[in-house]
C-alpha cells in the first residue's frame, strides 16, 4: 500500500486516511486476540494506547494453566527447533551448486555467515524471538522491528498485539505498518530531538513535566518516490514517519527511510487475502480452554460443598450459638437429637469422572499446542518407555515433529527468518562489516541455507531414501564390481554433509580430495611394488643359501 506522488492530499493526510482503512481491516480480530489473551497470557494483548505499565491482575479468568505451560512449551519449543543460538541455524549460499563449491567463493559465504551470526548473538534477538513465536502460536500474528542501533548494529522490538496494523501488497506480503503507542515527553525528546517535538509537548517539557505521556503514531510503506541512485533518505525503498496524534497537520517528528522494510510480521497461517493469521494453536483450543476454565470452578464448587455444605438448624438453636468450625462441639437436648444440625441437601459429586474429564481436555489443549511432540523425548523418559533410545528412534521422533509443523516451518522462512537475514546483512553492509565479494558473485543474488534443528529435520526425511538405497547398493559391489563404478563417492559425501549441516571448510574441494586419493593410491601401489620386490628378493636368498647347501 503505497503513498500516491500524484495525491494531492498532503502526505499526513494520506497517512490519516491509510491509518483508518488498516485499523478497520483489524477490527474484527480484536474481539478473538482478546479472549485469547485473558484466558492464555493477558500480558501481550494492548487493548489501548495507554495501556503500558499496567500492575493491576489481569489473569483472573484462568483457573487453571495448563494452556499458559503450553503456550511457554510451543514458544520455547519453536525457538530451539528453528533458531536456537547454541549452534548455527543458517548459512550463506547461491542458486549455482557449482558456484558455491568454488574456493574463493565458498570462503567468503562461510565468512559472511559468521560475521552476520555475531551480530545476531550480540543483539537482543534471541530474547525477542521466543516473544515473536509466543505470539504467533496464540494470536496467529506477530511482529517486530529490526531498527540501527549504534551499540550493536541492531536491536529488535517485539510489537503488543493490539498495537499496530498491517496491510499487504498485490503478492500478498505485509509491506505496510501502522503502531500507535505512547512515549514520555523525555523519551520524545531523546528519540527525536528537542526541536521536533509539537510546541505543547515543547511546554511540558519546558515546565519539567518530563514524564508526561503522548501518543505517538509511525507509518512504513512503500515509497513511490524511492531512487536507489540518490543516498537521501526519503529515496529509499520505503517510506516512514512518525508523528504526534492530535498535533498540527504536516507537522512530523521524524521522516525517514528503509531499505529494508524493517518489520517482522510472520503468521501461523494466513486464508487467501487475509492480512492477519488463522487457526494459530491458541485460536484452535479457545474452545477447550474456556471449557476447562468451567470445568476447573465447577469441581471446586463441588468439593467445596462437599466439605462445607450448606446447613439446616433447629428453630430451637436460633439465637443460640452454633459452632460450626471443624471439631466444634454443641449441646442439644436428647429428644431434639434427630432434629440436630445437617446438611440441607446430601451432595455427592463425582470428583474422578470429573478428574478424568479434565484431563481429557488438558491433552486436547497440550495437543493443540504441540507440547507432546516438543516433550517427546522428555515425557518418554519419564514414563519409562523405552529408555534405550536408538539414533534410528530419535531421528524418526525429529522428522514426525516436522511433519506436523512443517506448514508452518515454511511460512517462518518466508516471513520471518529470511527477511531478518536480508536485514541483517543490509545494515551490516552499509556499516562496512561484509568483506568484498569475490567477483565470481557479480549480479548474482545468494540465498539463504537453513541448518536448524527442524530444517535439518526437512532434509533427513528426504535423505532417509537415498540412505537406504546406498545401504542396498553398496553391497552389491562385493559380487558385482561394475556397480561400484556407478556410484560417486564425492557426491554422497557432500549429499549427506549437506543433511547433516555439517560446515562446508570441513570438506574438502573435490579437486584436492582426488589429488589426495590419487596420492595415496600411487603411495600403496609403490608399497606394494616394495613389498613384491622384497619377497622376491628374499625368495632369490633363500634359494641361494639353499643351493649352497646342496653338495656337490
Amino acid at each position: 500500500m503505497a503513498l500516491d506522488t500524484k495525491d494531492n492530499r498532503t502526505k499526513r493526510e494520506q497517512y490519516e486516511s491509510t491509518r483508518s482503512a488498516l485499523w478497520m481491516e483489524k477490527a474484527s480480530f480484536e474481539p478473538q486476540w482478546r479472549d485469547c489473551a485473558d484466558f492464555v497470557k493477558p500480558g501481550r494483548l494492548r487493548r489501548y494506547v495507554t495501556d503500558r505499565n499496567r500492575g493491576d491482575r489481569r489473569n483472573l479468568k484462568i483457573l487453571d494453566s495448563t494452556a499458559t505451560f503450553a503456550h511457554r512449551t510451543l514458544a520455547a519449543g519453536m525457538h530451539s527447533g528453528l533458531t536456537s543460538p547454541s549452534r548455527p541455524w543458517f548459512s550463506l549460499s547461491t542458486p549455482d551448486p557449482e558456484l558455491a563449491k568454488f574456493r574463493p567463493v565458498k570462503q567468503w559465504l562461510s565468512d559472511v555467515t559468521e560475521i552476520l551470526a555475531s551480530f545476531m548473538v550480540l543483539s537482543n534477538l534471541y530474547t525477542s524471538l521466543p516473544t515473536i513465536y509466543g505470539d504467533e502460536g496464540l494470536f496467529g500474528t506477530a511482529c517486530m522491528g529490526v531498527m540501527d542501533d549504534e551499540r550493536e548494529l541492531f536491536r529488535c522490538y517485539p510489537y503488543p498485539i493490539g498495537t499496530y496494523a498491517l496491510g499487504l501488497s498485490g503478492r500478498q506480503q505485509v509491506d505496510t505498518f501502522l503502531r500507535e503507542y505512547t512515549l514520555s515527553v523525555r523519551q520524545m525528546a531523546d528519540e527525536f530531538g528537542y526541536d521536533a517535538l509539537s510546541p505543547t509537548a515543547q511546554k511540558l517539557f519546558d515546565r519539567g513535566e518530563y514524564e508526561q505521556t503522548t501518543e505517538i503514531c509511525w507509518f512504513v510503506a512503500p515509497n513511490p518516490e524511492a531512487d536507489p541512485s540518490k543516498l537521501l533518505a526519503k529515496y529509499k525503498r520505503w517510506s516512514s514517519c512518525w508523528f504526534e496524534k492530535g498535533a498540527e497537520t504536516g507537522r512530523f517528528l521524524r521522516e525517514s527511510g528503509y531499505n529494508e522494510f524493517p518489520v517482522m510480521a510472520p503468521r501461523w497461517e494466513a486464508a487467501a487475502e487475509d492480512i492477519y493469521g488463522t487457526d494459530s494453536p491458541g485460536v484452535t483450543a479457545l474452545g477447550d480452554i474456556k471449557g476447562l476454565q468451567i470445568m476447573t470452578r465447577r469441581k471446586a464448587q463441588g468439593v467445596e460443598l462437599m466439605i462445607n455444605p450448606s446447613v439446616q438448624v433447629p428453630t430451637q438453636l436460633r439465637g443460640v450459638g452454633v459452632n460450626l468450625l471443624p471439631g466444634g462441639v454443641n449441646f442439644v437436648d436428647q429428644l431434639q437429637q434427630q432434629q440436630g444440625i445437617r446438611p440441607v441437601r446430601e451432595v455427592n459429586i463425582p470428583v474422578g469422572e470429573i478428574r478424568e474429564d479434565i484431563a481429557d481436555i488438558r491433552y486436547m489443549i497440550q495437543k493443540a499446542f504441540y507440547e507432546p511432540l516438543f516433550l517427546m523425548l522428555a515425557q518418554a523418559d519419564a514414563m519409562g518407555a523405552n529408555p534405550q533410545k536408538t539414533a534410528t528412534e530419535i531421528l524418526e521422533r525429529k522428522e514426525e515433529k516436522f511433519l506436523a509443523l512443517g506448514p508452518v516451518v515454511e511460512r517462518n522462512k518466508d516471513e520471518l527468518h529470511e527477511p531478518l537475514i536480508d536485514r541483517v546483512y543490509g545494515m551490516a553492509d552499509r556499516a562496512g562489516k561484509i568483506p568484498p565479494a569475490p567477483p565470481e558473485l557479480d549480479g548474482v543474488k545468494l540465498k539463504v541455507t537453513y541448518q536448524s534443528v527442524m530444517a535439518l529435520a526437512q532434509k533427513m526425511a528426504g535423505v532417509s531414501s537415498f540412505r537406504n538405497f546406498v545401504a542396498d547398493v553398496l553391497p552389491l559391489s562385493q559380487n558385482f564390481l561394475e556397480v561400484a563404478f556407478k556410484l560417486d563417492a564425492f557426491k554422497i559425501v557432500e549429499r549427506f554433509a549437506d543433511a547433516y549441516g555439517v560446515p562446508p571448510e570441513l570438506l574438502r574441494s573435490d579437486d584436492d580430495a582426488r589429488a589426495l586419493f590419487d596420492q595415496a593410491r600411487q603411495q600403496q601401489a609403490q608399497a606394494q611394488q616394495a613389498d613384491v620386490a622384497a619377497k622376491m628378493a628374499g625368495a632369490a636368498r633363500d634359494y641361494s643359501l639353499a643351493r649352497q647347501a646342496v653338495p656337490a
